[in-house]
């Protein structure tokens, strides 16, 4: 089944994220094998030459940010109409216990992990009702396991590479008879 389909949530679906397998990785083994496939995708989406997008990266909101209501720094991020928006919000709402037990993770602790933990059950009926009722045809949303920390890299790079490949873009035939004007370019080149 194509990625592009698997995860992505269909218009006004209801959203259960506990029915979603975190630990998804398909055939791959580690990250190894799934770094040479993610290489492929890459590739071929410089063969595609996705013009006119940008990626918005939302993390958590920078001072600036926080100072403005909740929607201002998507607005922000939104193009015209016609170019690609890749809104990359990704929820890094880590269980206390691994970060606690990890000493790599230590310093990603912060006071506001133990307060935001009583709200984790309002968190997460919006984190499913977002995307049931924001998911269009037009502006798709997915949702990508991300317990292997490669795997979202992988799945979103396939499904970029599904999406453009599907849509069979062409550039468009010319206007003028390209013939005629490399002919008389070279005639002019040779009297020149």
């Amino acid at each position: 089944m194509s990625y592009l389909e698997r995860f992505r949530v269909q218009p006004g679906a209801r959203v259960k994220l506990a029915e979603t397998d975190p630990s998804f990785k398909d055939h791959h083994d580690s990250q190894q094998p799934a770094a040479e496939e993610l290489e492929q995708y890459r590739r071929r989406l410089a063969e595609l030459n996705p013009q006119g997008r940008t990626v918005a990266h939302l993390r958590q909101p920078s001072a600036e940010e926080a100072a403005h209501d909740f929607l201002w720094r998507a607005h922000r991020a939104a193009l015209a109409r016609g170019q690609v928006a890749i809104f990359n919000r990704s929820h890094y709402e880590d269980v206390l216990i691994q970060r606690l037990g990890d000493p790599t993770q230590h310093w990603k602790i912060s006071e506001s992990d133990y307060q935001e933990r009583k709200s984790w059950s309002d968190d997460v009926k919006a984190y499913e009702e977002a995307p049931s009722r924001c998911s269009t045809a037009q502006a798709p949303w997915f949702i990508i396991p991300s317990d292997h920390q490669w795997f979202p890299n992988l799945a979103i790079g396939r499904i970029l590479v599904e999406h453009l490949e599907s849509l069979k873009l062409r550039y468009p035939a010319p206007t003028v008879d390209l013939e005629r004007i490399r002919r008389e370019y070279h005639a002019a080149k040779q009297r020149g």
